[in-house]
């Protein structure tokens, strides 16, 4: 099962998950969803042991030739070196949509290399790590949204201006900076009355 049918399964959402303008998740979706991200993670960890690579290639073998050049025991030895470290997830979703004719550049026919298979298999993993880890930095983002409102910021209270003060030949002169951008109201400057 991928992560995207898994997020769907838990929050009726699809992936990533997207909640109405305004719409925050609840408690319980976000403490679905962080489950969800642990067994998604759970399962790309899991390294596909011998026996499910030696399964994974009779199936392939079963729907799809072999090239005539190679036999079934060294292909299959093969697999087994090209395969070994990969997630038991990556290798049999990677298997389905071969047999499935899903996969552009693949050839419906022939079996794919060990290579081939590897290079997909790693495609795979990248693609569902890069959605977990989508996922999330949705949720840090919205806790720290959430931080931001309940906690306020501990701010000296300082004017957005700075002034500079310079002797020049014992003539005391200001200089005065407003160059500075501010992200909050600035305070009235008795430079900006002045002047």
């Amino acid at each position: 099962m991928t992560l995207a049918k898994l997020v769907s399964l838990t929050t009726g959402e699809g992936f990533p998950p997207r909640f109405k303008a305004g719409k925050k998740p609840t408690n319980a979706q976000i403490a679905t969803i962080k489950h969800t991200l642990e067994e998604a993670k759970n399962t790309l960890l899991k390294k596909a042991r011998s026996d499910e690579i030696m399964d994974q290639f009779l199936l392939l073998s079963g729907g799809m030739r072999l090239p005539r050049d190679l036999d079934g025991e060294s292909a299959a030895k093969s697999y087994m070196i090209a395969l070994s470290g990969f997630s038991s997830f990556a290798i049999m979703q990677s298997v389905l949509l071969i047999i499935r004719g899903k996969v552009e550049g693949f050839n419906k026919t022939f079996m794919p290399t060990a290579p081939e298979l590897a290079a997909f298999c790693e495609h795979i993993e990248k693609t569902e790590w890069l959605k977990i880890d989508t996922v999330e930095r949705l949720l840090r983002a919205g806790e720290e949204e959430q931080n931001d409102v309940l906690i306020p910021e501990a701010r000296e209270d300082k004017p957005a201006c700075d002034h500079k003060t310079t002797t020049a030949s014992e003539n005391k002169t200001t200089k005065h900076e407003t160059e500075r951008q501010v992200s909050r109201p600035q305070k009235k400057c008795a430079f900006n009355e002045a002047g």
